[in-house]
């Protein structure tokens, strides 16, 4: 008898022991390989983007809080990726494209007659989702048009009512846009969680200087869009102020337009763009021009405000 009574206990001390070991054990780990920036499209992260022709091409693609700074690596027409930059991207909502590798912002098309709003307005730009111009036909306080990302046959401007219009297609985009004219929700998209609405800033920054009128920024075109390796031959060189001295170096070397006046001529910025890059000193406000301008830190050395292609000079330099 006392030696099953002893057997007995020698089990439970055992089983008591067992289970303890158990418990008291780390869990087990489960390995979570993360996925590869590659394998994510952009669509899964679309609600914390700008929408955009350019989530078809460009990918990686992140937001940040302060200045709204779209940054993707867009490929190019060669099919070179490229990691490119536009600050306050949700003003540019639905017209952001991939030009040739660069984050863009283009305007609608024009309506194809004498009311299209490229012909009759100036200082026009983009602004949440609307068209936005400050002068039409001498008019100014001319009505915003909202609807402007449904304008793939043209937008164009009634001077009986002084407002922007827009021949509509039959089949509404599958993205329109989310948010009114001004954001008014408080928080701010960050990567990669899912956001309700982006609301940041909440009134536009962009343009910061005078918008473009009414044609450019466009998709660089013509021979300025053959400069080798995409870049200009003195980009340290302001278009105003006589640096350059012939139409050569002006317009058929970098992004500037001549102007002939008899026998000589001067060297100009291209119609519709509003700041001199090179000449801005500061990064902070040349990034603020970012249709424009790019800070270049590496410039020999002390940065450098560098243009951005603007257009086709057969229309810009006309």
């Amino acid at each position: 008898m006392k030696y099953l009574i002893g057997l007995i206990v020698c089990v439970l001390v055992a089983t008591v022991a067992k289970a303890q070991s158990f418990y008291n054990s780390p869990a087990p780990k489960v390995e979570r390989t993360a996925p590869t920036s590659n394998a994510i499209p952009n669509s899964i992260y679309s609600t914390g983007l700008p929408q955009g022709d350019y989530q078809n091409s460009c990918f990686d693609c992140t937001l940040t809080r302060q200045n709204a700074v779209l940054q993707c690596t867009c490929p190019n027409n060669n099919g070179v990726n490229q990691l490119t930059q536009l600050p306050n991207s949700w003003t540019a909502e639905q017209f952001i494209i991939n030009a040739n590798g660069k984050l863009q912002v283009k305007l609608p098309n024009n309506i194809n007659n004498n009311n299209g709003f490229r012909n009759r307005c100036t200082a026009c730009y983009i602004s949440f989702g609307s068209l936005v111009c400050m002068q039409c036909d001498n008019n100014l306080n001319v009505a915003p048009l909202p609807t402007a990302y449904l304008c793939n046959n043209g937008a164009g401007y009634d001077s009986s009512t002084n407002a922007l219009y827009c021949n509509y297609q039959t089949l509404s985009p599958s993205n329109p846009p989310t948010f009114p004219t001004f954001p008014t929700f408080p928080t701010f998209p960050t990567f990669p969680t899912f956001p309700t609405v982006p609301t940041f800033p909440t009134f536009p920054t962009f343009p910061t200087l005078v918008p473009t009128p009414g044609l450019a920024p466009e998709q660089c075109a013509s021979y300025w869009a053959t400069f080798p390796s995409g870049v200009e031959k003195a980009p340290y060189k302001a278009c105003a102020g006589g640096e350059f001295l012939n139409k050569q170096g002006c317009q058929y070397q970098n992004w500037c337009c001549w102007q002939s006046t008899g026998g000589s001529g001067s060297c100009v910025v291209p119609q519709g763009v509003p700041v001199d890059c090179p000449s801005i000193t500061d990064a902070n406000l040349c990034n603020s021009n970012g249709q424009y301008c790019y800070w270049d830190a590496n410039y020999a050395n002390q940065g450098l405000c560098r243009r951005k292609c603007p257009g086709n000079p057969e229309v810009l330099c006309a």
